[in-house]
């Protein structure tokens, strides 16, 4: 009997896929898939394998391979590990030495991309050709990320600087519940340092870069022009979002709207502009091409429809600044254009496939992007849920005298909205921690209008400015502003219904897995009572809630803000928060970006004791976002004259301070809390004037102390005595040498000490006297600024061996920077 080798392995290859692949023309597509594979598995690594076994590894699979074919695919997959391995190698190689840091060294190099202007300062990105440091040349650490608060405004893109700057290794804040990881950001942008520029007689520019054909210079001057001539316009950041990519003129109003609707994509220039912009020119040149009568014949419109949108893509990545995402468009729309110059009509998972690794080789460190995460998977949801429109369409009557079935463009488009939300809802709650429930409506609504209105008018006027005619593009630009209004009364309305957010809490992967199985089986060929069993995939996921500490039990965080203190104390049916962190420049806060994620994360919908313990603004900079988001039903502060009783955004809040004094107490859960400090001392003023505050239970006792100094420790000890025992202290005043005396760590008695401290932070916290004064007396000391937010359960786990309070330590990925305390003895 004859064997028809190509059916066997057709027929084998359908048992190794799935239903989602089929039509895909198998063997080339699984090369493809195992080299993805490789360069997304090497994502999750805890640490970089060394080059010499990556490079033997290859050898020997190769060897492997020459001999047997099925070992191809092993191949494949060792390659895309050792691919990202040496791109990751290098780049962490760039890291700068550990003694440059907090040191003037002198950088030159060029100003990349379009510098973010601020009423306070200039951010940009610098790549720097040449690096010393007391007259002896270092290693450039190639792209590095420089804000400038002395001339902000000479900053131009393209310029070649010689600047003095003091840098630091590229680090991030790394707490519970984040929906942004700035440090794994840097790292996937190659941005291994960031720093600030002295305001030093060396500063000087080399070369004022002033090339007008730039596409860096022309970015600047469009979106200057936008921001100075229609600066009054509340959403003219909106326009510069869409046209050139830079976000920066955007307010914290618009982003929350943007947030709370799930239409950022909207204002981040990537796939869904990208392609708009290229189909819409393909549709014009097509038929504008079918008009040129016999020129059609030798060149066919469709090929000069292909180029032309590809072209047209092309210029609108680089108007945007080419970042990542517009380069993954880029490859995904050459990827296409490419199979339709050839003729060819591949399955669309194929292009898929054949895009993602084209990628993956042009960037292998892209995966660590969410926007890669979130492309690509909608790209997949879409195909699924248009195959399935396909085949049901044939099953649905259309005929023209049902008046109550709906055109299929229409039913669609709102099958493709309606994937999309049950689809992407797994994947947005693990990045995001949060859901709109609202982005399917505000979707259907905005991207018609910004894709095929906004979008295309606004680069037209773009033209406008490009061929000299500034005033006339400043018309259209108007004309678009006013179409922006209009979309926008819409997403403001959804943005600010109660129901539009939904934000669980931080739910394990298991859940999260169980949720992706559910989506699947709605999307997917399978039975129908798989099918009617979907939603019950998602129970886990919205019925989860973390877990409590238990009677007598509590739970203390606290939370990595830099230079300041956030902290939360959680008792089985009660949250106490123990001041809100920093507010930062930008208009940014702690509160916002740290502690309110977090809250949400443990499924805490209110706070029942908020206390600040002074009125510093390392301190109380959180407080408005907090109290915005919260409902406080009490209000501790030492000065609380000091703190506002309303904020802006909660003109009803009735929420009054009330002072801190000593012998106030309370008892949650058979955990007692009593404010030791202040007494009714006239002295106690500034940082002296903290809260402090002991909780204590029967697994142990936690003291927390704020900002006191030496006089204020000296009163505690005289008034307490023993009674100050302690078995965790909140190190008094970031480690400052005014406090931590003798006297009173002798009275305390800690087990372990915590500090809330920024790196390097320009204070030199902590002080090295107060490190040697807790070394002394053999008390372990951890710092946020090494350790991420340090978490302690009171209850009968923490003396288990494994018990590592450390969040940096849990973080899985070899581009974090070393983890661990400096003097972690757990």
């Amino acid at each position: 009997m004859r064997i028809d080798r190509g059916k066997s392995a057709n027929n084998c290859s359908r048992i190794i896929c799935t239903h989602a692949f089929r039509g895909v023309r198998l063997p080339a597509s699984l090369y493809l898939l195992a080299f993805s594979g490789g360069v997304i598995g090497h994502r999750f690594l805890d640490a970089l394998i060394p080059l010499w076994v990556t490079l033997v590894t290859l050898l020997l699979c190769a060897f492997v391979a020459y001999w047997k074919n099925s070992a191809r695919l092993v191949l494949l997959f060792v390659l895309g590990v050792a691919w990202t391995n040496f791109t990751a190698t290098n780049l962490l190689h760039t890291t700068i030495d550990s003694a440059l840091e907090k040191q003037d060294v002198v950088v030159s190099g060029k100003i990349v991309g379009v510098p973010l202007q601020t009423p306070h300062y200039s951010r940009f990105d610098f790549v720097v050709d040449t690096l010393t440091w007391k007259d002896k040349a270092y290693d450039s650490p190639g792209k590095i990320r420089l804000k400038a608060y002395h001339n902000a405004d000479v900053f131009k893109a393209n310029q070649a600087w010689q600047f003095t700057v003091r840098l630091k290794r590229a680090r991030g804040y790394q707490n519970p519940g984040s929906r942004f990881n700035y440090e794994t950001y840097l790292f996937e942008h190659r941005i291994r340092a960031t720093g600030y520029v002295r305001n030093e007689a060396s500063n000087r520019l080399i070369n004022p870069g002033l090339n007008k054909y730039s596409i860096s210079k022309f970015r600047e001057r469009i979106s200057t022009f936008i921001q100075t001539r229609m600066q009054d316009a509340p959403r003219h950041g909106i326009l510069t979002a869409l046209i050139v990519g830079v976000r920066g003129a955007m307010s914290d109003a618009d982003w929350r709207i943007l947030q709370n609707t799930g239409t950022i994509h909207l204002v981040a220039i990537s796939g869904l502009h990208i392609g708009l912009v290229s189909g819409l020119v393909m549709w014009v040149v097509a038929r504008v091409w079918r008009l040129t009568g016999q020129l059609q014949t030798r060149i066919p419109a469709q090929n000069v429809a292909v180029i032309s949108g590809l072209v047209a893509g092309c210029c609108y990545a680089l108007l945007a600044g080419m970042t990542i995402p517009t380069q993954r468009a880029v490859v995904m729309l050459s990827v296409v254009a490419i199979s339709m110059l050839l003729k060819r009509k591949p399955a669309p998972f194929e292009l898929l496939i054949v895009a993602l690794s084209v990628v993956l080789l042009v960037d292998p460190l892209t995966p660590l992007a969410t926007g890669f995460w979130l492309s690509f998977c909608a790209v997949v949801v879409i195909i699924c849920c248009v195959t399935k429109l396909n085949k049901n369409t044939r099953h649905i009557n259309t005929r023209p005298g049902n008046k109550y079935s709906l055109p299929e463009k229409t039913r669609g488009w709102l099958s493709i909205q309606l994937g999309l939300s049950f689809g992407m809802a797994p994947l947005l709650l693990l990045l995001f921690h949060q859901l709109s429930l609202t982005a399917p409506l505000a979707n259907l609504v905005a991207i018609p209008v910004i894709g095929f209105v906004v979008v295309p008018v606004a680069l037209f006027g773009l033209c406008l400015f490009a061929l000299g005619f500034s005033e006339w593009a400043l018309v259209v630009f108007e004309y678009v502003l006013i179409a922006i209004d209009h979309v926008w009364s819409v997403l403001q309305f959804l943005a600010d219904a109660n129901w539009s957010v939904w934000q669980p809490p931080s739910a394990p992967i298991w859940a999260l897995m169980f949720a992706a199985v559910g989506a699947a089986l709605l999307f997917f060929r399978s039975p129908f009572p798989a099918r009617f069993t979907a939603v019950l995939w998602f129970l886990p996921l919205l019925f989860f809630q973390p877990e409590k500490p238990g009677h007598g039990a509590f739970k203390y965080t606290m939370l990595e803000v830099g230079h300041g203190l956030a902290s939360v104390v959680e008792t089985r049916n009660h949250t106490l928060v123990y001041d809100t962190g920093p507010k930062f420049n930008g208009g940014m806060d702690a509160g916002k970006t740290v502690v309110v994620p977090y809250l949400k994360s443990r499924g805490i919908s209110s706070i029942d004791k908020l206390i600040i313990s002074h009125e510093h603004s390392d301190h109380a900079g959180g407080y408005r976002a907090i109290n915005s988001v919260f409902n406080i039903d009490h209000f501790l502060a030492g000065v609380p004259d000091k703190i506002p009783d309303k904020i802006p955004d909660k003109i009803d809040s009735t929420l009054t301070a009330e002072k801190c004094r000593g012998g106030q107490k309370w008892l949650w859960d058979g955990v007692r809390f009593e404010i030791l400090w202040p007494l009714n001392n006239d002295f106690a003023k500034g940082n002296n004037a903290s809260c402090v505050l002991k909780v204590s239970s029967k697994f142990g006792s936690l003291l927390l102390t704020g900002d006191i100094e030496s006089r204020a420790e000296r009163m505690l000890v005289a008034r307490y005595g023993d009674r100050l025992g302690a078995d965790i202290l909140q190190v008094p005043h970031q480690g400052s040498k005014t406090s931590s005396t003798a006297t009173f760590l002798n009275r305390v008695k800690p087990k372990l000490a915590l500090l809330s401290s920024g790196y390097l932070n320009r204070f030199g916290h902590p002080h090295k006297v107060i490190s040697e004064r807790y070394a002394l007396r053999q008390i372990p000391l951890l710092d946020t600024a090494h350790s991420g937010a340090l978490t302690i359960n009171f209850d009968h786990t923490q003396q288990q061996p494994n018990h590592r309070p450390n969040y940096r330590d849990d973080l899985n990925g070899y581009w974090f920077e070393p983890k661990g305390a400096t003097n972690n003895t757990l």
